[in-house]
């Protein structure tokens, strides 16, 4: 089991990267990505991407700025392998919504927070339409109502239909 650590930070407030849309919020979900990316290979391990980790704010000169939240779920070389199936559903590579993940059998690689960054952009291009949440009655929209197992059957006929 790892270590968890509470931890109270105050900072300036942010906004939801979903109230962006267009240039601005590729920018800003590029920044986070490299942000992510920076702390993986410094031993600082996500492993919970998804919309409502991805924040913004803006600066006093109007750029956006992109933010990685919650590190509730995140972990250090010097602490757990990896093996929880941690996350959040909808968002989480297909490799860790198997059974095998499930039991704790795969381990949580940096190509699983990539996979979920490109399924926090498929989600925002198709569900949010100038930061207006529209995706009600798209098929993506199911995926929060199912179990690991199901979401990955409904990610993986929405790859080849």
């Amino acid at each position: 089991t790892g270590r968890r650590v509470f931890c109270t930070i105050v900072f300036r407030e942010l906004l939801p990267i979903t109230k962006l849309s267009g240039d601005e919020f590729l920018s800003a979900w590029w920044q986070i990505i490299v942000c992510h990316h920076v702390l993986w290979e410094n031993g600082v391990h996500h492993r919970d991407i998804s919309p409502s980790n991805l924040m913004v704010y803006k600066t006093s000169g109007g750029r956006w700025i992109g933010v990685l939240n919650d590190f509730d779920l995140s972990s250090t070389q010097d602490g757990p392998l990896g093996q929880e199936c941690t996350g959040t559903v909808p968002f989480m590579a297909l490799d860790l919504l198997t059974e095998e993940a499930i039991e704790g059998q795969v381990k949580h690689t940096y190509q699983h927070d990539a996979e979920s960054f490109i399924w926090v952009l498929t989600w925002v291009c198709i569900c949010y339409e100038n930061g207006v949440y529209i995706g009600k009655g798209t098929e993506l929209n199911d995926w929060l109502r199912v179990d690991a197992l199901r979401c990955q059957e409904k990610k993986s006929s929405f790859l080849f239909s």
